[in-house]
C-alpha cells in the first residue's frame, strides 16, 4: 500500500523553505528499478495504467504535428493529461503544459529520476514541480518515491479556493496504486 508523503520537499528549482505545500507518495514494486522507470517513460503506455495522466503529448515542432516519442526527454516541453478525481467520476481532464527538467538513470547504483516542471501557471503566481525517483532495493524490487511541490503565494488561493492539497494527496496515492500494479502484472 503506498505511504502518504507531505514534508516540504525541494525540488529542483523549488528549496523546502520556499515550498507551500509538497504532496507525494512512496511504495514497493516487486519488479527490477530499470523496468519500473521505463514504464515511468513510456508515455505510450500511460492509457492501460495511469488513471491520473492517461496521456502526454509532445508537440513535434520540426513536423508540425504531435509526436509522442517512447520516453520523456530532458528539454522537451508537452502537455499532460490530468485527471484530478478517478476518470470514472464526471470530472474532465486538465491540459497542464510540463517541461522536462532531467531524465536521469544509473543502473550501477541502482537509482532513476524523472523530474519535470508544471507549465500552467505564471510563475509570480505559482509554481508546480515533480520529481519521481525509483531506487532499487535489491535485483527484483524497488522503491518508488515521487513527490511533487508547490510554491507561489497563488498555491495558497487555489488550495483554499479548490483545496488542491488534498485533492493531489489523493491523487499521488492513486498514481503510485496504479504503477505497482501495472508494474506486478
Amino acid at each position: 500500500m503506498a505511504k502518504l508523503l507531505q514534508t516540504p520537499t525541494a525540488t529542483p528549482s523549488q528549496s523546502a523553505e520556499t515550498i507551500v505545500f509538497t504532496s507525494g507518495s512512496s511504495i514497493r514494486i516487486s519488479r527490477p528499478a530499470s523496468a519500473v522507470f521505463s514504464t515511468i517513460l513510456n508515455t505510450k503506455s500511460y492509457s492501460a495504467w495511469n488513471t491520473s495522466n492517461p496521456r502526454v503529448t509532445f508537440p513535434d515542432s520540426e513536423r508540425g504535428g504531435e509526436a509522442e516519442p517512447e520516453s520523456w526527454t530532458t528539454g522537451a516541453s508537452g502537455i499532460l493529461q490530468f485527471h484530478m478525481a478517478a476518470p470514472s467520476s464526471s470530472s474532465s481532464a486538465t491540459q497542464v503544459p510540463v517541461k522536462v527538467l532531467s531524465v536521469r538513470e544509473d543502473p550501477a547504483q541502482g537509482e532513476y529520476r524523472l523530474e519535470w516542471q508544471g507549465q500552467m501557471l505564471p510563475r509570480w503566481f505559482g509554481m508546480a514541480e515533480r520529481v519521481q525517483s525509483v531506487r532499487a532495493v535489491g535485483e527484483e524490487e524497488c522503491e518508488l518515491v515521487q513527490w511533487e511541490s508547490m510554491s507561489g503565494w497563488g498555491v495558497y488561493v487555489l488550495d483554499w479556493v479548490l483545496g488542491i492539497r488534498k485533492q493531489m494527496d489523493k491523487v499521488n496515492l492513486r498514481y503510485a496504486e496504479d504503477l505497482k500494479m501495472y508494474s506486478e502484472r
